[in-house]
């Protein structure tokens, strides 16, 4: 589905907007990987990623209302987000040492979707 923007922009579609998603999630990471904080660049490269959370979000919503397969989506975004782990510990490990650094975006994703699921499911809601 494609949206025209106004005044004549070119269009912006789903995949565009995911492109950006992706560039402003690379930001925020060479911010926190590479640059040390506190400085004007590295804090705009940590705020400017902060739009990626938010996209995908509303894109596992919206992929949440249109999948034949609730189950199959939630099992993708369980294997991306094991084999997603192990590169998300090694970039936020300090001493060289591959430590457990928490759970990546995508099991955040994986949380939120199985929260869609109960919500659908469950008939009684207070």
């Amino acid at each position: 589905m494609e949206t025209k923007m106004a005044y004549g922009n070119p269009k912006l579609n789903r995949d565009v907007i995911k492109y950006i998603a992706m560039l402003t999630m690379l930001l925020n990471h060479i911010s926190q990987v590479f640059m040390k904080s506190g400085y004007f660049l590295s804090e705009l490269f940590l705020d400017i990623g902060y739009f990626t959370a938010i996209t995908m979000c509303y894109f596992l919503v919206e992929g949440f209302q249109y999948t034949h397969s609730k189950k199959n989506y939630a099992i993708r975004l369980l294997i991306f987000a094991l084999i997603s782990e192990i590169p998300y510990c090694m970039a936020f490990t300090t001493n060289g040492v591959l430590e457990f650094q928490g759970l990546n975006m995508l099991f955040t994703l994986l949380i939120c979707f199985m929260i869609l699921i109960v919500n659908d499911k469950v008939s009684n809601k207070f």
